[in-house]
């Protein structure tokens, strides 16, 4: 029976009857018709009435009603009111996810219906339903029924209601026997619920309420974020329970949906609510907000399986790798993606099973995006750590290969982090080549990666490898046992091969090989990683906190894992960061006394301004250090201003306290604190700087004072336990350190402690201990910390006993080696007080004289022959005495060791008959000693021999101490170091005699050792010196030349000036020839020399209170003969056979530019100085200090040495100037190139330092066109024949020095033009060029025909040029010189001056010469006058290269013109280029008979004799547009695409370090 409202579709009123919605009205039916007509009519009434809600306060009865409706539903014979039931129901159901306990309303009738539904299966209903035909609203029900208790389930509720919502959905699902197939919006509902995840966010209640709180209480909050916490999910644990329960019957439905999404099936998509596409911002697996609504992806879908039932993705994970190679990025991130969490999970065991399938996803390392292989790096570093063995090393083996070959930065620097972090928590997981891969990115090319890879490798190496294995040393403390200590150094060194970690510092302190001027960053992170890190802190609050005697047992072992690296330089590159951190404190400390000489003048004086902008220089000195740029007072930088002016005097206070290498741990704390605060106010710029100060200026944990306290301590420790070896360890670390701050070791306890080390050491009896010593050169190391250390001892602080003076001399003349004796000499001398120069006390003398008594003794030093290791110490020690002492030389006893010497070196014994029979068991005992096929100069290093290189790399030392060599060849070299030390000292010594000296200067000792290191350069050795000598083998030979070469660049020290007097024109080019020797151990020495010369370094540093000077501009000329030939080849025809160094070679052109920089300051400050002094001071200045310190004319010397060399080409591609030889003339395109390279070194320091304004390029366009019409010329001197020493160039080669003369200017006037850039390149410069006339003479017609040219005598064909045409000026322009048709302009900077042939070159034709009966060839005719004495030498200005000080001269000009002797041709420049034309030189000047009457000249600035001849060009300004015209025209050849007037050819790179 119907109600008639339902007939009529108008839902009835029933609003006010609410006596019909309760279970009452129901229960009350009469019979079964009346049952279901109530049934009915309350159906109806739900139906209708939309605002009727679950569990409404109003309807308290309505669950209740819909759980009578559900018992019985069975006495329904229609579908529709059946289904209407179930609706009702579930909208019931709904609320039991906010009803979770018993107490809450209608709790109990929620749980009733779920028993229904669980036990009584009343569900099953719907699938009958849906079976017989009413699939559409059947199922709709059904699959709201699940979702409903599936999203209705919260974690607080009962266990029960878990298991009935399972049993519920597991009924209705079993009901779908075989070969039904279950609807995919039932299997939809299980899979929405299993792709959220297992966790969910919800909102934190206490949270939701405090917010409430808040606002309520109307205070202003700002807004809070919604509280949520993650949760576990319980609808996820429900479906996964039904999914694992009913497997076998639901693992073929749910796959087939799966690969249906998967594959875009129309109809699977369709019929599926779960979402196939990749979302924009879609994260896998994130956790989300429980909601009912809540949809899937089946990527989340297929993951969660992998947890749930793998066995379903046999299927999927194949249809998933067919997408790997998609052409969709998205769809291919996504399948990466998913595949790399199912292969992470569950300890990677898909990976196992899938393996063909992990291989093709492991392909997508080399996919084209590099967010894919980023992808895969974070997946990969997870499989590292899988115990599944082979996966591990499949994952290893691809990530070296990304880390190597990667092209995105962004992937290796993830893979850098992420390898680091893997190490870190697990020790042993990386195999060995995959962490050395890590490592090798300390070199890489992008910054990022180098920082990041020094910073993990640090952290990993102190966690894994410090704190690790002195554990129990941490564990002890201070007052740790020495017997834990040396266990732990011991296992340390058993484990060196074994251990993945021992090598990191090797790598991190390589990374210091990227200078400031590259990396100024990486070089901080050094500093940081070596300070804080490597060896932990003693600083309470550090994370890395370790005890004093555990980081100085680490440090032990950190310097000798790298003392072992025999290949590496680390260890060298330790030792230049502390020693770069002790120049930056000393700098310091000059900048802070500067700043207090500015208090001792009146405000706003000249003096306090003077001394205000002295301190702003040195302030610019230590922002060099810092790794800022030099830069001049115009550009000084507003950092330093701003630091300087501060008000604080707080700030200067705490950087006096980080200066000094003693300060404290806290003190270096407080600095980093405070200073940063204190500059805030200045700029972020100011406090970055500031911060790098105090980083690289205070004192670290790697080496303060008590960590080489510590050290000491041990070191004694241990040798008193006859732990020799580790004792030794420990003692290379304290050597570490006092070679950069000796004062951290000159307490009385350090020093007293290190000498009754000493004196124990000498003291050993037991043969056992005393071979240990040797073994391990404890007694070496010992007494190189003594020499470091004495100069900084207060005399009479420490009373040495004497037992160890005894034993100091012994070490000296009995038995120590060269390397002891060296040590010990220093340190008497410098215990004694000898410091610098001066007369000496009586108690000085005294102890030399012993000294000197003992090593001259005629049983020490005449032995029976120079095969005895004994001569070589004795000669070290007698050199190393010369260099302390000089003055006691002048007496018999040390004139007759230096005859002994020389005669060593002239005749290869000690001149005595009984010498002559060489007893040659020694050389055989040598020979024996060593391998005959291992060259000395490709064997491997010993890690001391190897510190040695590369603490002073051009050092004899390393030559006298090497094993390898013959002890007469070592004998050979230690005799010409004590000669060359002699003569250093002596000369330095003399510039400042002490009051009633009887010394004088002695220049024919000078001349005779000249001579004979030029004999043995030329002679390749002594082979033809030691007739009678035993031949030496080519190593040796080779050691011999390189001592030589060595030598004479020590004796052209610009301190001596004996490079004016005694290096010749020939012997200049024999000594450049060698910086292009085939060998490259020798070159690379003569190199590292050159660089020690051109920086004031080494042996050319500070010396004994004297200063170090800038060279001669002839030998910086050596700069062009530095470069390397082809990359690839170890040398080059083209480049003189000369062997490649590699960065050898560039750090002498970085050297270079900063030379030149210190000649320009040199520059300025003496023309300040001049125009102070007035007019004449001035003018004098203009005609004689200008050429000397102007870097521009190095040009005139360069080109000199260029002209005569074989491998300069005779022809310039694209030019006419050709030479002509009978024979098809070729060009040679790789000396051109050689060429190219060579002017380039040449020309980048004299332009790039001047910036893009550089204004000297005019200039030196001017020069090289002017050299066009002159010829080179070199001229052998009577004295150099008679002795058989003629360096004779090829005579074909020097008879084209000219025509290679126009070759070299073509190819640099291309150069030149390849720097113009703008107009103020090619400024104007009204002044001259002068030209040495000993080096050039105007062009003549020279033989260009191979077929005539002859061979003449000497006297012939090498006679000097006559030069009595040369008119004498007297420092105005001549009257008799006459113009000369040239296009040249000229230039407003910079010039130098070559030092003349000296007179004591002419001079030395003596009695003895006009006595053998061969009267004198005429030498150079400019020899006849007063050339330039050794005074007239620039004074050399502060700069930026360390150890160049301040020199005073004499400004004060003379009554007298002070240039009456100089030779010089002044010659107007008109139009016409001298390549054009060149004049005959007789119709252009006259011929004026030259003074040969010596006159005394006035003083001229230095207060000495002038008369150097030069051959002076004016210049004018007509040439100045044809060049501009010519480099326009030059630029537009470059680019043919633009026109941009006078551009650039190139941009010249900076020069690297």
């Amino acid at each position: 029976m119907s109600d008639p409202a339902s007939s009529t579709g108008t839902p009835p009123d029933h609003s006010c009857d609410t006596s019909i919605l309760t279970a009452k009205y129901l229960m009350r039916h009469s019979s079964e018709k009346d049952l279901i007509h109530r049934m009915r009519k309350i159906l109806q009434v739900l139906q209708h009435d939309e605002c009727i809600e679950a569990n409404a306060p109003e309807y308290p009865g309505l669950a209740g009603l819909c759980l009578s409706l559900t018992q019985f539903v069975d006495h329904q014979d229609k579908e529709s009111d059946t289904l209407k039931i179930f609706r009702q129901t579930i909208r019931q159901l709904a609320s039991l996810a906010h009803t979770t306990s018993p107490k809450q309303p209608n709790f109990h009738s929620y749980m009733r219906i779920l028993e229904l539904l669980a036990e009584v299966k009343i569900a099953v209903l719907l699938v009958e339903l849906h079976k017989d035909g009413n699939e559409g609203e059947a199922l709709s029900v059904l699959a709201e029924l699940f979702r409903t208790i599936l999203q209705s389930v919260r974690t607080h509720h009962p266990h029960e209601v878990f298991e009935m919502t399972q049993k519920t959905i597991s009924g209705c699902l079993e009901e779908y026997g075989e070969g039904v197939l279950i609807p995919t919006a039932l299997l939809d509902e299980l899979l929405i619920c299993v792709g959220q995840g297992p966790i969910v966010l919800v909102t934190d209640p206490s949270k939701a309420a405090e917010v409430a709180k808040q606002q309520k209480s109307g205070r202003r909050t700002k807004t809070w974020p919604p509280h949520q916490v993650e949760q576990e999910n319980p609808s996820y644990v429900v479906a996964s329970a039904i999914i694992r329960k009913t497997v076998d019957r639901l693992s073929t439905p749910i796959a087939n949906l799966l690969n249906g999404l998967l594959n875009t099936d129309p109809r699977v998509v369709a019929e599926s609510s779960i979402l196939n596409t990749v979302p924009g911002e879609f994260k896998l697996n994130h956790p989300k907000q429980q909601d009912q609504s809540a949809v899937a992806n089946v990527w989340n879908v297929v993951y969660e399986f992998h947890r749930i039932a793998p066995s379903i993705l046999t299927t999927v994970i194949g249809t998933l790798s067919n997408y790997l190679t998609s052409p969709e990025l998205e769809q291919r991130l996504m399948v990466v993606r998913l595949l790399g969490r199912l292969f992470c999970g569950d300890d990677a065991k898909l990976a196992v099973q899938f393996r063909s399938c992990f291989r093709e996803w492991l392909r997508r390392t080399n996919d084209i995006d590099p967010k894919i292989r980023l992808m895969m790096v974070e997946y990969l570093l997870i499989l590292i750590s899988s115990n599944v063995t082979e996966v591990s090393a499949d994952a290893q083996h691809i990530l070296a290969k990304q880390l190597t070959e990667d092209s995105s930065h962004l992937v290796r620097l993830r893979l850098i982090h992420g390898l680091c972090d893997v190490a870190h928590e697990h020790r042993d997981i990386l195999c060995q080549e995959l962490w050395k891969l890590v490592g090798s990115r300390v070199s890489a090319k992008n910054k990022q990666e180098r920082k990041d890879a020094v910073t993990g490798l640090a952290q990993n190496y102190f966690t894994n490898y410090t704190a690790y294995h002195l554990l129990n040393v941490q564990d002890e403390g201070d007052d740790c046992s020495l017997d834990t200590v040396r266990k732990a150094l011991r296992t340390c060194a058993q484990q060196v091969s074994e251990d993945n970690y021992s090598w990191i510092p090797d790598k991190i302190f390589q990374a210091a090989s990227f200078g400031d001027t590259v990396d100024p960053d990486l070089r901080n992170r050094v500093f940081l990683v070596m300070d804080e890190i490597l060896l932990g802190s003693e600083l309470p609050n550090s994370s890395k906190r370790l005890s004093a005697t555990t980081r100085s047992a680490g440090l032990a072992i950190l310097v000798h894992s790298l003392k072992q690296e025999s290949v590496s330089n680390s260890y060298a590159w330790v030792g230049d960061l502390l020693k770069q951190r002790s120049r930056l404190q000393k700098a310091s400390r000059e900048y802070l006394g500067a700043r207090r000489k500015i208090k001792e003048h009146p405000q706003g004086s000249e003096q306090s301004m003077a001394a205000d902008a002295e301190a702003l220089d040195k302030l610019e000195v230590m922002a060099c250090m810092t790794g800022g740029r030099s830069m001049g007072a115009a550009e000084r930088s507003p950092i330093l201003e701003s630091f300087h002016r501060a008000k604080d005097k707080n700030i200067f206070r705490i950087l006096a306290t980080i200066s000094n290498a003693t300060h404290s741990n806290i003190s270096r704390s407080v600095a980093f604190e405070e200073l940063p605060k204190r500059v805030k106010n200045m700029g972020e710029d100011t406090v970055k700087w500031v911060k790098t100060l105090v980083r690289r200026c205070a004192m670290g944990e790697f080496i303060n004072k008590e960590v080489v306290r510590h050290c000491i301590l041990l070191a004694d420790e241990c040798f008193q336990a006859e732990d020799i070896e580790s004792s030794q360890k420990f003692l290379e670390c304290v050597y570490l350190a006092v070679e950069s701050f000796p004062e951290l070791c000159s307490t009385t306890e350090c020093f007293g402690t290190l000498i009754e080390l000493f004196v124990s050491c000498r003291m050993v009896t037991c043969n056992k201990m005393s071979r240990l010593i040797t073994r391990f050169g404890v007694l070496s190391t010992l007494s190189a910390i003594l020499s470091s250390i004495s100069p900084h001892v207060k005399p009479g602080m420490i009373d040495v006993s004497r037992t160890a003076s005894q034993h100091l001399f012994d070490l000296c003349s009995v038995d120590g080696t060269p390397e002891q004796a060296r040590h010990a000499v220093g340190t008497i001398a410098n215990l004694y007080g000898v410091k610098e120069m001066g007369s000496l006390s009586q108690e000085q003398n005294d102890a030399f004289t012993e000294l000197l008594d003992s090593l001259t003794a005629p049983s020490k030093l005449f032995l029976s022959d120079n095969s005895d290791p004994r001569l070589i110490t004795i000669l070290v020690a007698l050199a190393e005495l010369s260099l302390h002492s000089s003055e006691v030389f002048h007496s018999v006893k040390g004139r007759q060791s230096i005859q002994f010497a020389l005669d060593l070196i002239r005749f290869g014994r000690q001149g005595s008959g009984k010498g002559d029979q060489i007893d040659t068991s020694a050389h055989v005992e040598i020979d024996q000693a060593t391998p005959s096929n291992q060259s000395r100069r490709h064997r491997k290093l010993t890690s001391q021999q190897m510190e040695a290189k590369l603490s002073d790399p051009s050092s004899t030392d390393s030559i006298i101490d090497d094993s390898s060599l013959s002890v007469s060849c070592r004998t050979y070299c230690a005799a010409i170091q004590f000669v060359t030390s002699f003569i250093r000292a002596d000369c330095i010594s003399l510039k400042e005699p002490p009051k009633d000296s009887p010394r004088v200067h002695n220049p024919e000792l000078e001349e005779q050792m000249f001579d004979l290191l030029t004999r043995i350069i030329l002679d390749h050795g002594l082979s033809k010196l030691h007739i009678n000598e035993l031949p030496m083998e080519a190593e040796e030979r080779r050691a011999l030349k390189q001592c030589a070469c060595i030598c004479v660049l020590r004796l052209c020290d610009p301190r001596l000036r004996l490079d004016r007097r005694h290096l010749t024109t020939e012997r200049w080019h024999i000594l450049a020839e060698t910086f292009l020797e085939d060998e490259r151990e020798v070159r690379e020495a003569l190199m590292k020399e050159l660089s020690l010369m051109l920086t004031g370094n080494g042996s050319f540093g500070n010396f004994r209170g004297h200063s170090a000077m800038v060279p001669l501009l002839r030998l910086i000329a050596f700069v062009t003969l530095c470069v390397d030939g082809d990359n690839g080849l170890s040398s080059s025809a083209a480049n003189g056979n000369a062997a490649n160094v590699g960065k050898t070679a560039l750090s002498i052109r970085y050297h270079t530019r900063e030379c030149v920089i210190a000649l320009r300051k040199a520059f300025e400050a003496t023309a300040v100085q001049a125009r102070a002094h007035g007019a004449e001071a001035e003018k004098a200045f203009e005609s004689k200090m200008k050429v000397s310190l102007m870097p521009e004319f190095v040009v005139l010397y360069a080109f000199h040495l260029l002209s005569f060399r074989p491998e300069t080409p005779l022809c310039w591609s694209g030019s006419s100037s050709q030479v002509n030889l009978n024979s098809e003339v070729h060009v040679d395109e790789n000396g051109e190139r050689i060429l190219r390279k060579r002017l380039k070194w040449l020309f980048d320091p004299l332009v790039l330092s001047l910036g893009d304004s550089a204004d000297n390029i005019s200039f030196l366009l001017r020069m090289t066109e002017a050299l066009g019409s002159y010829e080179p010329i070199m001229h052998t001197a009577y004295s150099a024949i008679k002795k058989g020493l003629v360096y004779r160039p090829n005579t074909q080669n020097q008879h084209l020095a000219p025509s290679k003369l126009k070759v070299v200017c073509l190819a640099a006037r291309e150069v030149l033009l390849s720097y113009v850039k703008n107009d103020v390149n090619l400024a104007f410069y009204p002044g001259q060029i002068s030209l040495p006339a000993h080096l050039y003479q105007r062009g003549q017609k020279h033989i260009t025909s191979r077929d005539s040219v002859s061979q003449v005598p000497w006297k012939e064909q090498d006679q000097p040029p006559d030069l009595s045409n040369l008119p004498i000026s007297n420092g105005s322009k001549s009257s008799d010189s006459t113009s000369v048709d040239s296009n040249l302009g000229s230039h407003e900077n910079l010039h130098s001056l070559e030092r003349a042939e000296s007179q004591s070159t002419s001079a030395q034709m003596d009695t003895s010469e006009k006595a053998s009966g061969i009267s004198p060839l005429p030498t150079h005719r400019f020899t006849q006058y007063n050339g330039l004495d050794s005074e007239d030498i620039a004074p050399r200005e502060t700069s930026s290269i360390e150890g160049w000080a301040n020199s005073e001269i004499d400004l004060t000009p003379s009554a007298k013109d002070g240039s009456p002797n100089n030779e010089t041709v002044s010659s107007k420049l008109g139009k016409r280029s001298q390549f054009a034309r060149r004049p005959d030189a007789s119709k252009r000047h006259k011929r004026v008979q030259p003074r040969l009457r010596a006159r005394k000249s006035t003083r001229i600035l230095s207060g000495k004799k002038t008369g150097m001849p030069y051959m002076s060009i004016k210049l004018s300004e007509s040439g100045s547009t044809a060049l501009k015209s010519a480099a326009g025209k030059e630029n537009a050849k470059q680019s043919k695409s633009t026109k941009i007037r006078r551009s650039p050819r190139h941009v010249a790179k900076e020069p690297m370090h």
